[in-house]
């Protein structure tokens, strides 16, 4: 019918008094199995298996994690759930242990979205739903499976959270160059006015704009010097020097390179 039914059994009792008792080896055989045992019937044998208490040694990947999240890296994310039921496998946890570990996650996940400003919708609209999903499953493919789906929508919001932050790196600078042009500028300057790296910025720039900084830059100041050269009464030096050009050279190579005319070709009727 498209759903798991995990079954545990205690051992056989000789009396209806002692009903009890088999029940509650039925609840420590399916809470105590390792992850290693696939299948889905449980019988108690009175055997304990390992420290059944707490959550997995995970603390590093726990971290990992955290910091994936908040640096924006979907593959460290991946990875760090990768490790830890690998980890669980190798070293034969109960799945208690690696469900409660779960809930561990689903919480530091939830927390660090928060801080972000960030919230899920849909599967995992809150964390009460969530963790009610967590301890819902009793077989380690499934719960692999839901925390698999549980960190994929980690990955479309931080997405879509980065798309949103690039849009307004870069509107910040097409509107500082808009108003700046004739001022010395370059991607070191105005990388220190958004607060971020050179390189970060020219990433996220040519990525949203499909040109280098540069490239925007003097387009913005060719545009502003075609218009200001229909003034037959500025020099040419003179609209160089108020479009961002001190070199009168530099300013009609690049001039040249954006247009095919020279400033005195444009002036004179070249276009």
């Amino acid at each position: 019918m498209g759903f798991l039914c995990s079954i545990a059994c205690g051992l056989e009792k000789t009396s209806v008094d002692e009903i009890h008792l088999s029940y509650q080896e039925a609840l420590h055989a399916l809470r105590s199995h390792t992850i290693q045992i696939e299948s889905s019937v449980f019988q108690y044998t009175g055997e304990e298996i390992g420290d059944q208490s707490g959550f997995l040694e995970i603390r590093e990947e726990e971290q990992n994690l955290i910091h994936s999240i908040l640096t924006y890296d979907p593959a460290g994310i991946s990875a760090c759930l990768d490790q830890i039921f690998d980890k669980a496998i190798v070293e034969k946890e109960s799945f208690e242990k690696v469900s409660a570990s779960c809930v561990r996650l689903a919480s530091a996940v939830f927390s660090a979205l928060d801080e972000m400003g960030l919230s899920f919708s849909g599967e995992f609209d809150t964390y009460q739903d969530t963790l009610l999903a967590i301890q819902g499953y009793h077989s380690v493919k499934h719960l692999r499976q839901f925390m698999g789906r549980f960190m994929e929508q980690v990955h479309v919001l931080l997405d879509q959270a980065e798309k949103r932050k690039y849009s307004s790196v870069v509107d910040q600078a097409v509107a500082y160059v808009k108003k700046h042009y004739q001022s010395e500028l370059s991607v070191k300057s105005i990388s220190a006015e958004l607060y971020i790296t050179p390189n970060y910025f020219s990433q996220i720039f040519k990525s949203q704009m499909g040109k280098n900084f540069t490239d925007y830059l003097n387009e913005v100041r060719v545009s502003h010097a075609k218009k200001l050269l229909r003034d037959k009464n500025r020099k040419v030096y003179e609209v160089a020097g108020e479009c961002g050009y001190p070199n009168y050279k530099y300013f009609n190579s690049v001039f040249k390179k954006y247009t095919g005319y020279s400033p005195k070709e444009y002036r004179n009727g070249g276009v």
